[in-house]
């Protein structure tokens, strides 16, 4: 492998601790042969297994089902051994994810679905957000999707940056009192902090999705 190549590899992994302090290997969760970023590991147990959303950016194809870095979810019933991934959500070739998507926050469950905050990719590397709500039993069933972005670039801080521009990338987030805080990278150089009633959020990915689904 060139050092090209070897350079964009990355390794994704689960450590645990009992006081934040001190941490204990426990496994990669993905190969650490390609380039398998956005591992984002669901809050509870679902069905009894360990859940995680994964994006490997090697599984594009026919033989895999997408011609763009998508999202995959897996299983485990341990945290170390992980089921074969399945393809769970695809770039729509709508303008603002037209590259790719990939997982940004840990699902959020809600009495509608589990909410998924993604990234979307354009042909002009403007990283954006949208949205999706999962199946709380199967997650890999997709209830509704946003058609469009809910964030974008808009202030200065998020379109200029240290390193690369025009960059929101939401990593955590938070519920208080019915008010969902996602706080977001911006151009690789600081942190964001955006908020929003989490049942208005949901009601508007409800309403876009059934718009989409629409003959």
């Amino acid at each position: 492998m060139g050092d090209e190549e070897g350079h964009w590899l990355t390794r994704s992994s689960i450590l645990k601790s009992d006081n934040l302090l001190d941490w204990e290997y426990v496994a990669d969760t993905t190969p650490l042969d390609i380039n398998d970023r956005d591992n984002i590991l669901f809050p509870e147990k679902i069905g009894g297994k360990f859940v995680l959303l994964r994006r490997p950016e090697e599984y594009v194809g026919e033989a895999y089902g997408t011609d763009k870095a998508a999202m995959w979810i897996t299983y485990s019933e341990d945290l170390v051994n992980w089921e074969e991934p399945k393809l769970l959500a695809t770039a729509q070739n709508l303008s603002w994810e037209s590259r790719k998507i990939g997982g940004s926050t840990p699902p959020v469950r809600t009495d509608k679905g589990w909410l998924v905050l993604y990234h979307g990719v354009d042909e002009d590397i403007v990283y954006r957000v949208g949205a999706m709500l999962l199946d709380l039993e199967q997650p890999e069933k997709i209830i509704a999707r946003t058609h469009h972005f809910i964030m974008e670039p808009e202030t200065y801080y998020e379109k200029f940056g240290f390193q690369i521009p025009n960059v929101i990338f939401p990593t955590g987030n938070v519920v208080k009192d019915g008010l969902l805080y996602i706080y977001y990278g911006v151009t690789d150089t600081a942190i964001a902090l955006a908020t929003v009633p989490l049942d208005e959020l949901v009601e508007h990915i409800l309403q876009e999705g059934q718009q989409q689904n629409k003959p």
